[in-house]
């Protein structure tokens, strides 16, 4: 990622936010309170669809650290994963008037970072990122602070360099600075490997971890935003998870506890994240606690 210009009139404070911004990019939060859903993509006959729409075009989310309520667009792995292509590919960060955010990226080399070798489909990238921009997210956070914002507040073309922006909106940003946030760019194209979203979700879920870690499955499955009033859907999503713990264990996922059921099928109870020693995930603290000290 390019370096930012610092403009001579700006602030530490204004500084520090683009610095944290550069270093991670996405809160703690967002990822264990199942804002971006565990699906590839949205479907007129999936549960978590039918519930959106049964909720008058709204996604609630609780779980041990905090409360989400997403209005407009459900948004999926898919559009967090190209949320960190664009950082990942970001020619520049600048701080606006008004406190909102811009990143500046090439939209080819943001495609070709997803895995679209032409990187070519930029009207689908747009599409996507305007699915973002008029998305409407309430959360309150372990800490039983509310915030209400959308994460973007404008984006476009740049004819004049052949670039395009999204603006991240000053309450998002407002947001970003009291939280906690983790950086994993650098592990980015490993967890992009992953053709599972769900499994994708629970990879990102796990990076927040700095220690080791532990989970029921039913409760994971909470946490990352998978729907729990179906039981043949949870019994779907674990043995998605359990055909696939061979992916997870590359990235620190095992399995803590079995139970055989009558039929000899091994059932996973509990799953164990340990950080892969080499993993390049680093975290920010908010900003708040940094310039208090």
């Amino acid at each position: 990622m390019a370096k930012r210009k610092d403009s001579p009139n700006q602030s530490k404070f204004e500084i520090d936010i683009i610095s944290k911004m550069e270093r991670s990019n996405v809160s703690v939060s967002e990822l264990r309170t199942g804002l971006w859903a565990p699906i590839e993509k949205v479907s007129s006959t999936s549960l978590i669809y039918k519930n959106f729409i049964k909720n008058k075009r709204s996604r609630a989310i609780s779980t041990s650290w905090g409360k989400v309520l997403v209005t407009g667009n459900i948004l999926t792995q898919v559009h967090r994963d190209l949320l960190d292509c664009i950082f990942a590919s970001a020619n520049n960060i600048e701080e606006l008037e008004g406190g909102s955010v811009a990143v500046f990226f090439n939209e080819t080399d943001v495609l070709k970072r997803y895995g679209n070798t032409a990187g070519s489909n930029h009207t689908w990238l747009r599409t996507k990122i305007r699915e973002i921009r008029n998305t409407s997210i309430e959360m309150e956070d372990h800490s039983k602070k509310y915030y209400a914002f959308q994460i973007l507040e404008d984006d476009g073309a740049i004819p004049e360099t052949g670039e395009f922006k999204i603006v991240f909106s000053s309450k998002y940003r407002n947001y970003i600075e009291g939280q906690l946030t983790i950086g994993y760019i650098d592990e980015l194209d490993k967890l992009l490997t992953i053709q599972s979203a769900l499994l994708r979700a629970i990879v990102r879920f796990f990076w927040t971890h700095k220690d080791a870690s532990k989970m029921e499955i039913k409760a994971l499955l909470t946490t990352v935003g998978y729907p729990q009033d179906s039981e043949n859907a949870i019994r779907t999503a674990r043995r998605e998870i359990e055909s696939n713990i061979d992916t997870l264990e590359k990235f620190g996922i095992s399995t803590l506890e079995e139970e055989v059921t009558e039929s000899g099928r091994k059932k996973i109870k509990k799953i164990l994240y340990r950080k892969q020693e080499d993993a390049k995930i680093t975290f920010s603290a908010p900003l708040q606690s940094l310039l208090s000290k």
